[in-house]
């Protein structure tokens, strides 16, 4: 066997030595890129999993609110008139550290566009075209969702925002006086001194709606009653009324601590109309 110096032979350990340094660095480097990876994968499935869990439970805590809703629309303490304070004040259920709180809004506070007469649609939408447009399109095939008002010519997307809180495809095409805003009265033909009137009186004494205080209009006579001059040219339309049989449900369920996003829903004392689910914030 050949002699290797020793000089050499240390050479070569350490020429070894270096190369495994580096092997090793290699490794460490590529493992750790592995690991970073597969720990991002674990974490998206672990978020895609809790969002669909935390959806199926937003689903149900909303479910039980529509039902709790139900039967108090079903049993209320007025079933003559409904009010704003009626139907915005928050309710909270609590279910097991998950909860809901939810208000009503009431969809006979708005002008139905499968109903309304192009005077009362023009007014609101500030264009006789638009007007037409609506009447146009709803002789064809009714409106089922108001969204479908962006398919119009007439319509765009700013003209939309402005009046989507006004109008609605899911009620009766009456209005409750006690829940109607300023714009929806202005609509059905109400002078602007009628609606500060009729607004003032809802207001009560504390000058401020959905309060306990709130002027209650219980019948149409009401009116005649507490504004003599005002039942003619607020009741023109023939449109006004004190109840409302059409409401939509405003859910924001909590997973623990966690928000659970919006649902809206669309529902009578009887039937739901429509379920809309938001994205969790």
């Amino acid at each position: 066997m050949k002699h290797i110096p020793k000089k050499y032979f240390f050479h070569i350990i350490r020429k070894n030595h270096s190369s495994v340094v580096v092997i090793c660095i290699w490794l460490l480097i590529s493992l750790s890129v592995l690991a970073v990876s597969i720990g991002r994968i674990v974490f998206s499935q672990i978020n895609f999993s809790r969002f669909y869990i935390d959806r199926e439970q937003s689903y149900y805590l909303a479910k039980a609110a529509l039902k709790e809703a139900m039967i108090e629309r079903q049993n209320e303490l007025t079933p003559n008139y409904d009010t704003l304070y009626e139907l915005r004040t928050p309710r909270h259920i609590d279910f097991q550290g998950n909860s809901v709180e939810y208000v009503l809004i009431d969809e006979e506070s708005k002008i139905n566009i499968n109903y309304a007469g192009s005077d009362i649609l023009a007014r609101l939408l500030d264009s006789n075209f638009a007007a037409d447009e609506v009447i146009d399109y709803r002789q064809k095939t009714p409106f089922a969702t108001i969204d479908e008002l962006l398919q119009l010519n007439g319509i765009n997307q700013e003209l939309f925002e402005a009046v989507k809180e006004f109008v609605t495809a899911n009620s009766n095409k009456y209005i409750n006086i006690n829940t109607a805003p300023k714009r929806v009265l202005l609509a059905l033909g109400c002078t602007e001194a009628s609606c500060e009137r009729i607004l003032q009186y809802r207001r009560g004494e504390d000058g401020k709606e959905v309060t306990k205080d709130d002027g209650v209009f219980d019948s149409l006579t009401t009116i005649a009653e507490v504004f003599q001059d005002l039942s003619i040219d607020c009741q023109k339309a023939g449109l006004l009324m004190t109840k409302s049989s059409n409401y939509t449900m405003k859910a924001h369920p909590k997973i623990g601590a966690r928000p659970g996003g919006q649902i809206d829903i669309i529902f009578s004392s009887s039937t739901i109309q429509s379920w809309r689910t938001a994205s969790s914030q």
